[in-house]
């Protein structure tokens, strides 16, 4: 086959869906010496040394230009290449009609109509009107867990198959030792035992539910620090107004590499993470694999991700999640055997797993005789 995956998000993202882009083509390569890969992406980039790459730039200072690079220019390049499949890894694909061969999307989640509120109105409007189009033309859907699958079903209705297959976290994101754990503590000024929240600060991330939690917990006497890390995203200035209050028990460290990350998971006493709503939700796996017990929500696909590892509380109730902090910082049983069986649920999850599933589909759409 000669597979062409739009590789857009690795030249212009840093979040879940580059990592997922980025690790899933490392997997692909990796394991697969018998098809034929082609890159499309906007920019020159060391990422695609040695790969075959279209590069399309993306002037997004001029209007109309994203719209008809998308739709119109990666068109043609697809005409030109010929590929067997093309693969959108970002949820809305350049499906048109001028050019014949299967077409995947994947659709990390349904957050942008399921939650509009959580969303700039474009972004929502723009999902919510391109979506049905684009799954009506493509040939395949992936879904990171069948969360997302069943949500996709229960919508749109589609008539074509619908492949799970599971994120995971880098074989390098590991316990840290005590001393690199000591040198991150310092420099983000952590002086006690601290609770830690990783994710974008943006509402559906549902911080306000972990600052009452934590206000309760402080007035039962646990003198712990809260360190929340992840970027400012949509309205997140209610919430830094909320913890003024708490001086230095608080502490925002904004984006954290990934090379500092694993340290922060493996100091932290548990990593709460309260989200509304998540299409797979990486960072409680990450925190498993470095051995930080879990309390995160029991909504979407939280639960079907950490199984019965993690302590699951209902988001909306601050009281649930404060019980189930108290349970974990009270008892060294308790957290000695979540940390033990995280490990081993985490590794569960590959992204050569991920790759073979992957590859697996799109073999079986190639074998189809009917193309859209």
């Amino acid at each position: 086959m000669r597979i062409v995956i739009i590789a857009d998000p690795i030249d212009e993202q840093y979040a879940g869906v580059y990592y997922y882009t980025k690790h899933l083509i490392e997997a692909l390569i990796k394991i697969d010496k018998e098809n034929e890969y082609i890159f499309i992406h906007t920019r020159p980039n060391d990422f695609f040394t040695g790969q075959k790459e279209v590069i399309i730039p993306n002037y997004r200072w001029l209007p109309g230009w994203m719209i008809l690079r998308k739709f119109l220019f990666i068109s043609f390049a697809l005409r030109k290449i010929k590929p067997d499949v093309v693969l959108e890894p970002a949820h809305i694909g350049p499906f048109s009609f001028l050019y014949k061969c299967k077409k995947v999307v994947t659709i990390h989640d349904l957050t942008p109509v399921l939650f509009p509120i959580y969303h700039i109105k474009i972004s929502s409007f723009i999902h919510k009107l391109v979506l049905p189009i684009i799954l009506r033309n493509a040939d395949g859907i992936l879904v990171p867990s069948e969360c997302t699958k069943r949500d996709i079903e229960r919508l749109y209705q589609p008539e074509i198959p619908i492949q799970v297959t599971y994120e995971a976290v880098t074989a390098d994101f590991q316990p840290s030792s005590k001393k690199q754990v000591r040198e991150v503590k310092y420099k983000f000024g952590i002086e006690k035992p601290y609770i830690l929240s990783v994710g974008t600060l943006e509402p559906r991330k549902n911080l306000i539910t972990l600052l009452k939690a934590y206000k309760i917990l402080r007035e039962k006497g646990y003198d712990y620090q809260l360190v929340i890390v992840g970027k400012k995203g949509w309205y997140f200035k209610k919430f830094l107004g909320e913890i003024e209050s708490f001086g230095k028990d608080i502490i925002i460290t904004g984006y954290v590499s990934r090379s500092e990350l694993p340290s922060l998971y493996t100091g932290a006493e548990v990593m709460v993470f309260p989200s509304l709503y998540e299409g797979f939700g990486l960072p409680p796996l990450e925190a498993m694999q470095c051995g930080c017990p879990v309390i995160c929500s029991n909504t979407s696909s939280l639960p079907e991700i950490c199984g019965k590892v993690a302590i699951l509380i209902d988001p909306n109730v601050p009281e649930d999640l404060q019980i189930a902090l108290q349970k974990v910082l009270t008892d060294d049983n308790i957290r000695s055997n979540m940390r033990h069986e995280g490990i081993k649920q985490a590794g569960k999850f590959s992204w050569e797993k991920c790759a073979r599933e992957t590859l697996k589909f799109l073999k079986l759409l190639y074998n189809q005789k009917i193309i859209k």
